[in-house]
């Protein structure tokens, strides 16, 4: 057990980051808790931190703040997670979880300035704990009008660290493309009552 400097708990040493170089006992004198939010606030003073709800350049804004909240106006009975937990970002009316994924389209070109490839690009990162992914296509960062909704179940993508969707091989998924109504007409009202976009 260790008191922390800065909250005054007394907290079991795992709640202690190690410091072998500064500390006679080999732990910070901060608990976890308190550094992360030390150091929150020291980049944020420093114009470096934002709050992922006011920073379009945050890939937490575009998949929580955004695509996250459209879901939920999407789906129907469902229990959101809070943002730490690992494999899933909600459970649906079903039972099954969904891990929401988002991306937005990226052109690449080669060094003549040629068009090389044009996809979205959606980090899996070999997640073997959600039973579906729910992946938005959206058209760039500036506008985030989403293009394509795939439902695609876990055991076809959990083994990939990243699928590519790309305009050439769109027909691939689309066994597993939704409806887009529904996004669209989340997306608006979210617009229209200023939320997020």
């Amino acid at each position: 057990m260790k008191i922390c400097t800065t909250c005054k708990q007394n907290l079991p040493l795992a709640d202690f980051h190690k410091d072998n170089v500064k500390s006679k006992d080999g732990y910070q004198s901060r608990c976890k808790k308190c550094e992360t939010t030390r150091a929150r606030e020291r980049w944020y003073n420093l114009g470096i931190y934002k709050p992922y709800n006011t920073s379009k350049s945050c890939s937490q804004y575009l998949g929580v703040h955004i695509v996250e909240r459209l879901l939920f106006n999407v789906f129907t009975n469902v229990v959101r997670m809070s943002m730490s937990n690992r494999g899933y970002d909600f459970i649906c009316g079903k039972g099954f979880k969904v891990d929401v994924k988002s991306a937005c389209l990226h052109t690449y070109l080669d060094k003549s300035g040629h068009r090389t490839s044009t996809h979205w690009k959606f980090n899996i990162r070999r997640n073997k704990i959600a039973d579906y992914f729910a992946c938005v296509a959206l058209d760039n960062r500036v506008n985030l009008v989403p293009s394509h909704f795939w439902i695609i179940p876990a055991g076809i993508i959990n083994n990939k660290n990243v699928i590519e969707i790309s305009l050439g091989t769109i027909s691939k998924w689309s066994q597993y493309e939704q409806p887009l109504d529904k996004v669209l007409s989340a997306c608006d009202v979210m617009k229209a009552t200023s939320e997020a976009i």
